[in-house]
This record gives structure tokens, sequence and C-alpha cells, in this order.
């Protein structure tokens, strides 16, 4: 990320093979403000996901991000956090927009709506440049609102 815009994200990734056979990608995302990312959360200690909600436990509950949470908001998370998919019982990211919020002391249920990961970019740009396939290949792709 960039200290000076955290919400973007840039990277590249280069690979050559043995054979100069190569594959390039280059994307930048910028995400939007009004995400609780539960990874870099130091006051959250653990979340369970059920089909309609998250039930988050926090250490401090009058910390000051708290506050900051609402309707709307999504929130986002890795697989540590033991959420699974409904489907087949896999381990899953959390990723969900919140519809409501009910606090009780350390624990904030969240009513929830699955959310796709394309409700989280504002804007995203992603670049993709490869001879893998006989020739050169160059492809860009751009969305966001």
């Amino acid at each position: 990320t960039d200290p000076a815009s955290p919400n973007t994200v840039v990277h590249e990734f280069h690979h050559t093979d043995s054979l100069g056979k190569y594959f390039h990608m280059k994307y930048n995302v910028t995400m939007y403000e009004k995400i609780i990312h539960a990874d870099f959360e130091e006051n959250i200690e653990s979340i369970k996901c059920e089909v309609d909600k998250v039930v988050m436990t926090v250490a401090n509950p009058n910390h000051p991000n708290i506050s900051k949470w609402a309707v709307g908001h999504l929130i986002n998370g890795g697989r540590e956090w033991g959420c699974v998919n409904a489907t087949d019982n896999t381990p899953a990211y959390v990723r969900r927009n919140i519809t409501s919020i009910e606090k009780a002391g350390s624990k904030i249920t969240f009513g929830t709506i699955e959310a796709d990961v394309g409700s989280f970019l504002k804007h995203s740009k992603i670049h993709v440049r490869t001879n893998q396939w006989g020739s050169n290949q160059n492809h860009t792709a751009s969305g966001g609102s």
C-alpha cells in the first residue's frame, strides 16, 4: 500500500520460465474507505460468521474505531477467522455488507449480507502481458465507479 493513499494497493508480478515464456501482471486498486479490515484491527479478538450475521468480539468496546462502524460499511477479513462457505463448508474470506448493528459489551452483532469482491473496489486497473500462448498478448481491464 502507498502511505499517502492507504486505500490504494499496487502490485506487480513477473515470471519467466526456462523456455523464455513469461507472464507479467500489474494491478492497482483503490478500495472504499468504509471498510472494516478485520485483519488489521488489533481490537478484534474473534469473528463468528453465520448466514445473515457476523458476531465480533472486541478487546475494548470503547475503542474509537468502533464508533465509526455503521450500516452500509463492509467487513473484510481473511480465512484465518474461521468462517466457512455455506455450500461446501470450506474456509472462506469474510466479505459482508453491514445491514444492522447491535452492541452488547464486548460483543458486536452485525446483520449482514454477502458482498462480492467488486463491492470493496472503488477503482481497479489490471494489466497482463504474456507470451504463454504463442504470441505476445497484452490486455488491460479497468473498473469501478
